[in-house]
Protein backbone atom coordinates (compact mmCIF):
# COMPACT_ATOMS: atom_id res chain seq x y z
CA UNK A 1 0.00 0.00 0.00
CA UNK A 2 2.87 2.26 0.64
CA UNK A 3 3.47 3.09 -3.07
CA UNK A 4 0.12 3.05 -3.92
CA UNK A 5 -0.69 6.38 -2.29
CA UNK A 6 0.80 9.82 -2.65
CA UNK A 7 0.97 12.03 0.63
CA UNK A 8 -2.70 14.00 -0.32
CA UNK A 9 -4.16 10.45 -0.95
CA UNK A 10 -2.53 9.30 2.69
CA UNK A 11 -3.87 12.61 4.37
CA UNK A 12 -7.73 12.21 2.98
CA UNK A 13 -7.00 8.58 3.94
CA UNK A 14 -6.38 9.45 7.91
CA UNK A 15 -9.23 12.11 7.83
CA UNK A 16 -11.68 8.90 7.16
CA UNK A 17 -9.96 7.43 9.83
CA UNK A 18 -7.48 4.90 8.29
CA UNK A 19 -5.38 3.66 10.34
CA UNK A 20 -3.14 1.80 7.95
CA UNK A 21 -2.68 4.91 5.87
CA UNK A 22 -1.46 6.60 8.98
CA UNK A 23 0.93 3.95 10.00
CA UNK A 24 2.26 3.99 6.23
CA UNK A 25 2.61 7.68 6.47
CA UNK A 26 4.52 7.50 9.58
CA UNK A 27 7.03 4.51 8.21
CA UNK A 28 7.39 7.24 5.32
CA UNK A 29 8.43 10.56 7.60
CA UNK A 30 10.85 8.07 9.79
CA UNK A 31 13.70 8.60 7.65
CA UNK A 32 13.45 12.26 7.24
CA UNK A 33 12.86 12.57 11.19
CA UNK A 34 16.11 10.67 11.93
CA UNK A 35 18.39 12.75 8.82
CA UNK A 36 17.23 16.21 10.72
CA UNK A 37 18.19 14.52 14.04
CA UNK A 38 21.40 13.78 12.44
CA UNK A 39 21.71 17.42 10.80
CA UNK A 40 21.15 18.91 14.07
CA UNK A 41 23.92 17.22 15.70
CA UNK A 42 22.22 15.60 18.22
CA UNK A 43 23.95 13.66 21.02
CA UNK A 44 23.37 10.13 20.84
CA UNK A 45 21.82 10.50 24.23
CA UNK A 46 19.06 12.68 23.37
CA UNK A 47 18.50 11.67 20.00
CA UNK A 48 15.18 9.32 21.44
CA UNK A 49 13.71 12.13 22.40
CA UNK A 50 14.50 14.51 19.44
CA UNK A 51 12.90 11.65 17.63
CA UNK A 52 9.48 11.66 19.10
CA UNK A 53 9.58 15.18 19.01
CA UNK A 54 9.84 14.51 15.40
CA UNK A 55 6.57 12.00 15.72
CA UNK A 56 4.77 14.85 17.47
CA UNK A 57 5.69 17.45 15.01
CA UNK A 58 4.25 14.92 12.24
CA UNK A 59 0.86 14.11 14.16
CA UNK A 60 0.73 18.17 14.21
CA UNK A 61 1.26 18.23 10.33
CA UNK A 62 -1.25 15.97 9.21
CA UNK A 63 -4.14 17.39 11.92
CA UNK A 64 -2.87 20.81 10.27
CA UNK A 65 -2.39 20.91 7.37
CA UNK A 66 -3.95 22.45 4.58
CA UNK A 67 -3.24 22.48 1.04
CA UNK A 68 -4.34 25.21 -0.22
CA UNK A 69 -1.54 27.21 0.68
CA UNK A 70 0.74 26.05 -2.32
CA UNK A 71 2.98 24.07 -0.28
CA UNK A 72 3.75 20.08 -0.44
CA UNK A 73 3.12 18.18 3.07
CA UNK A 74 6.77 17.07 2.81
CA UNK A 75 8.14 20.73 2.97
CA UNK A 76 4.90 21.99 5.61
CA UNK A 77 6.52 18.68 7.56
CA UNK A 78 9.35 19.43 7.44
CA UNK A 79 9.18 23.45 8.30
CA UNK A 80 7.53 22.53 11.57
CA UNK A 81 10.23 20.12 12.46
CA UNK A 82 13.04 22.08 11.69
CA UNK A 83 11.55 25.18 13.88
CA UNK A 84 10.46 22.73 16.53
CA UNK A 85 13.78 21.73 16.72
CA UNK A 86 15.45 24.95 17.00
CA UNK A 87 13.25 26.11 19.36
CA UNK A 88 13.97 23.03 21.48
CA UNK A 89 18.22 23.32 21.05
CA UNK A 90 17.27 27.60 22.00
CA UNK A 91 15.88 26.27 25.60
CA UNK A 92 18.91 23.94 26.33
CA UNK A 93 21.98 23.89 25.00
CA UNK A 94 23.20 20.43 26.48
CA UNK A 95 21.50 18.63 23.71
CA UNK A 96 23.55 19.42 20.77
CA UNK A 97 27.39 19.97 20.27
CA UNK A 98 30.04 21.25 17.88
CA UNK A 99 28.09 23.80 16.98
CA UNK A 100 29.12 28.08 17.07
CA UNK A 101 26.31 29.56 19.03
CA UNK A 102 25.84 33.55 18.33
CA UNK A 103 26.90 34.55 21.96
CA UNK A 104 30.87 32.78 20.61
CA UNK A 105 30.91 35.34 17.58
CA UNK A 106 33.51 37.32 18.15
CA UNK A 107 36.07 34.13 18.46
CA UNK A 108 34.01 32.93 15.36
CA UNK A 109 34.77 36.21 13.21
CA UNK A 110 39.00 35.81 14.60
CA UNK A 111 39.29 32.45 13.21
CA UNK A 112 37.89 33.36 9.76
CA UNK A 113 39.91 36.40 9.25
CA UNK A 114 42.85 34.05 10.27
CA UNK A 115 41.44 31.53 7.48
CA UNK A 116 41.08 34.54 5.16
CA UNK A 117 44.07 35.21 5.66
CA UNK A 118 46.04 32.30 5.11
CA UNK A 119 43.64 31.81 1.66
CA UNK A 120 44.79 35.24 0.52
CA UNK A 121 48.39 34.45 1.21
CA UNK A 122 48.52 30.61 -0.31
CA UNK A 123 46.77 32.82 -3.60
CA UNK A 124 49.29 35.43 -3.62
CA UNK A 125 52.00 33.32 -3.79
CA UNK A 126 50.50 31.59 -6.47
CA UNK A 127 50.50 35.22 -8.36
CA UNK A 128 53.06 35.88 -7.82
CA UNK A 129 54.45 33.52 -10.52
CA UNK A 130 52.35 34.80 -13.04
CA UNK A 131 53.16 38.36 -12.03
CA UNK A 132 55.58 39.27 -14.90
CA UNK A 133 52.54 37.42 -17.67
CA UNK A 134 50.04 39.94 -15.78
CA UNK A 135 52.14 43.16 -16.15
CA UNK A 136 53.71 42.44 -20.02
CA UNK A 137 50.86 41.10 -21.12
CA UNK A 138 47.33 42.68 -19.88
CA UNK A 139 46.48 46.25 -20.04
CA UNK A 140 42.71 45.98 -18.11
CA UNK A 141 40.94 43.56 -16.10
CA UNK A 142 39.34 41.37 -18.34
CA UNK A 143 42.78 40.38 -19.88
CA UNK A 144 44.22 39.64 -16.59
CA UNK A 145 41.24 37.79 -15.27
CA UNK A 146 41.07 35.71 -18.69
CA UNK A 147 45.10 34.50 -17.84
CA UNK A 148 44.26 33.59 -14.22
CA UNK A 149 41.42 31.75 -15.10
CA UNK A 150 43.58 30.04 -17.96
CA UNK A 151 46.05 29.01 -15.01
CA UNK A 152 43.22 27.52 -13.60
CA UNK A 153 42.95 30.01 -10.40
CA UNK A 154 39.98 30.21 -8.59
CA UNK A 155 37.68 33.11 -9.52
CA UNK A 156 37.44 33.76 -5.68
CA UNK A 157 40.86 34.01 -5.19
CA UNK A 158 41.40 36.43 -8.41
CA UNK A 159 38.96 39.09 -7.30
CA UNK A 160 41.12 38.98 -3.97
CA UNK A 161 44.15 39.52 -5.87
CA UNK A 162 43.06 42.28 -8.50
CA UNK A 163 41.00 43.95 -5.44
CA UNK A 164 37.72 43.54 -7.10
CA UNK A 165 34.21 42.05 -6.44
CA UNK A 166 34.03 38.44 -7.37
CA UNK A 167 30.63 38.94 -9.25
CA UNK A 168 32.71 40.53 -11.62
CA UNK A 169 35.06 37.95 -12.04
CA UNK A 170 32.04 35.78 -12.85
CA UNK A 171 30.45 38.07 -14.97
CA UNK A 172 33.90 38.31 -17.34
CA UNK A 173 34.06 34.61 -17.36
CA UNK A 174 30.78 34.47 -18.27
CA UNK A 175 31.13 36.83 -21.38
CA UNK A 176 34.66 35.02 -22.20
CA UNK A 177 32.42 31.38 -22.64
CA UNK A 178 29.47 33.02 -24.61
CA UNK A 179 32.62 34.25 -26.83
CA UNK A 180 34.36 31.36 -27.28
CA UNK A 181 31.04 29.70 -28.13
CA UNK A 182 29.36 31.89 -30.49
CA UNK A 183 33.18 31.64 -32.58
CA UNK A 184 32.50 28.23 -32.36
CA UNK A 185 29.07 27.43 -34.05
Amino acid sequence: MNDKYNDYELLYLISEGSEEAEEIIYMKYSPLIKKRVNAFRIQSRYRDDFYQEGLMCLNEAIKSFDDHYNKSFNKFFDMILQRRFIALLKKDQDYFYGVTLVEDYNHLIDRLEEERKIEYESTYLRIEDYKEELDINCDNLKDKIKILMDKNIKARDIALLLSCDVKKVYNEVYLLKNKTNEENN
